[in-house]
Parts: C-alpha cells; sequence; structure tokens
C-alpha cells in the first residue's frame, strides 16, 4: 500500500493518463496470492477510498482501522479504472511460506 501524496499522484499520471481524478487514497501495490485481499477480490492498481465506512487518507488510515483482530469483516471501497466498486475482506492469521 502506498498513500497517494501529490508527487505520486503526478507520477502515476504521467504513467496513466486515465488516473483518476483525486486527491488522496491508498494505491494497492501489491496483491498477496492467497492473502485476503487476494481472496477479497482486490487488484494492483486498485485505489482504496473508504475502509469500514471511514474515508481514507493515508495507509496509516488504512493500519488503525484494520486493528489485529482475526476474522474481522471490512468492507472497502475502491476506484477500479476510474469505476468505484465495494469489496469485502476477512482478514486471516498471517501463514508462514
Amino acid at each position: 500500500m502506498v498513500t497517494l501524496d501529490p508527487k505520486i499522484i503526478q507520477h502515476e499520471r504521467m504513467q496513466n493518463p486515465n488516473f483518476p481524478p483525486i486527491e488522496q487514497g491508498v494505491l494497492v501495490v501489491r496483491v498477496v496470492d492467497g492473502s485476503p485481499a487476494a481472496t477479497g477480490g482486490l487488484q494492483t492498481g486498485d485505489i482504496v477510498i473508504s475502509f469500514d465506512g471511514k474515508r481514507v487518507r493515508t495507509s496509516r488510515d488504512m493500519l488503525d482501522q484494520m486493528g489485529f483482530e482475526i476474522g474481522k469483516t471490512m468492507s472497502l471501497k475502491v476506484l477500479r479504472d476510474g469505476t468505484e466498486m465495494t469489496f469485502t475482506i476477512v482478514s486471516a492469521a498471517n501463514r508462514a511460506n
């Protein structure tokens, strides 16, 4: 996860002219196979804009709201290719590879 700040947004817009016109959010840079995020449908490039109904401005916002409860159901609103989508993620214990 990467917090979208003005510098990152500018970089993303240079790489992709269709990057959405947003000023804040969290960019998903990698989704681990088999992770709760992958199982819930998140993809690399998604931009998280809301987490459990609360606006997301930074990756810290997400971490604070996630907590450490295993089995917690969380709702995320993301922008994917300019379309707002909602996903449900269920937290799970870390698995060693």
